[in-house]
């Protein structure tokens, strides 16, 4: 296990593994292409399986992810401080008189980094599990970004900041992972690729199916 340390099963990892390669071709994170054809002086970037169990030796929850753990300091994305939930849970408890009392939204965008585009030409070592006879010279150019990328927080922030804006969320001050809707009367709070809202019941449901209609939620 990469994250827990221990000793996994190892049938079960090939099944997390073949579920995230269907996850890549579904969503077409990449796209095959000869090495020959690759621009002069382009970087083909090497990757890893992290295989963790998220639930226990009971209750098994085995998920894989094809990572690219090559760091840069000057692209990162921010993350909200914990004042900020508190903030969103204060407002949700005193904010339970009248007609509209506010309610907690928590929502998980799965395979977040999917759905967020990728800004500049990236190119992957193709993994064993896609590789088909005949490819064993191709390479992998990412139309989206993939975990450990270097821009790939970025890039996902962009993506959900223009969803929450057109959605009619103002982006906060203090910090870019927060958002207000005024009219709707919801505050917003994203770490990572979870978001935590309060407002009122109707409210809270027409975002849960704004964000269900544009992300695996």
């Amino acid at each position: 296990d990469d994250v827990r340390g221990g000793v996994l099963d190892k049938e079960m990892c090939i099944a997390a593994r073949r579920l995230e390669m269907q996850f890549f071709r579904k969503m077409g994170v990449y796209k095959k292409i000869k090495r020959a054809s690759l621009p002069h002086g382009a970087k083909v970037i090497t990757t890893k399986w992290v295989d963790t169990n998220k639930g226990t030796e009971a209750e098994p929850n085995y998920r894989s992810r094809l990572v690219e753990t090559d760091e840069r300091p000057d692209l990162f994305a921010a993350t909200p401080p914990l004042e900020s939930l508190r903030y969103v849970l204060s407002l949700c408890a005193s904010s339970q008189s009248g007609p509209n009392p506010h309610r907690i939204l928590t929502v998980d965008v799965k395979r977040a980094y999917f759905y967020a585009p990728a800004k500049r030409p990236m190119f992957i070592e193709l993994p064993v599990e896609d590789r088909l006879p005949g490819e064993e010279d191709c390479v992998a150019q990412l139309n989206l970004s993939l975990y450990g990328t270097r821009d790939a927080a970025q890039n996902w922030t962009r993506e959900y900041t223009r969803a929450l804006q057109a959605a009619g969320f103002t982006v906060g001050k203090a910090s870019p992972c927060n958002f207000f809707h005024k009219e709707a009367d919801m505050a917003l709070s994203v770490h990572g690729d979870d978001f935590t809202v309060s407002g009122p019941e109707r409210s809270l449901e027409w975002l849960r199916d704004f964000l269900k209609d544009r992300w695996d939620v």
